[in-house]
């Protein structure tokens, strides 16, 4: 009698795991949306239309093993940076308001050289060394940005610029205009 309980208790558990266990993946996978889904969700937080904007990044990524997407566009001279989960929660936004090309927007005199070593280059040639690098001129970007940084002591240039449905990423040395890292997505 003991042994025949334990039978019907174990095909009961059994069969409410089995049927208990469809609906939830049924609905968890219904829940998920696209990265088409993603970037309107986007477009209408930011309160726009695809039309009138630069899309230059939409894809999955995975952080700590959470897949999530992150989507970034540009309005005129502000980008909108977005990471949105797969269930379509907006998890973080920011907008940044840019330059499209550093001559259009002229910035404080800045002192670039280092006394020790000379003069270094300036922000339009590291734009000029990235270009070139890419095999682009000037005159073919959508948008482009010139950061000054340090890394580890050093004086580094973070040029990002777009071109077409591409953006680009070079880390160039400001003493001697060689190029450190690139990326293109």
């Amino acid at each position: 009698m003991k042994k025949r309980i334990s039978a019907v208790a174990l095909s009961l558990i059994l069969f409410l795991a089995i049927f208990s266990f469809i609906p939830f993946n049924t609905v968890y996978a219904a829940s998920k949306i696209t990265l088409a889904d993603a970037r309107e969700l986007a477009l209408n937080d930011a309160g726009l239309e695809e039309k009138d904007v630069t899309i230059a990044k939409a894809k999955t990524e995975y952080v700590v093993g959470v897949e999530r997407y992150h989507i970034i566009f540009y309005y005129g001279t502000t980008q909108y940076s977005y990471e949105i989960s797969k269930t379509g929660d907006i998890i973080s936004s920011a907008i940044e308001l840019e330059s499209i090309h550093a001559e259009e927007n002229p910035r404080e005199s800045q002192d670039d050289t280092d006394p020790a070593a000379g003069k270094n280059i300036t922000e339009d040639a590291a734009l000029e060394i990235a270009l070139k690098d890419a095999s682009y001129t000037k005159d073919d970007l959508r948008y482009s940005k010139v950061t000054k940084n340090y890394v580890d002591g050093k004086g580094i240039y973070e040029v990002l610029f777009v071109v077409g449905r591409y953006q680009y990423n070079y880390d160039i040395e400001i003493q001697t205009g060689n190029i450190i890292n690139y990326e293109v997505s």
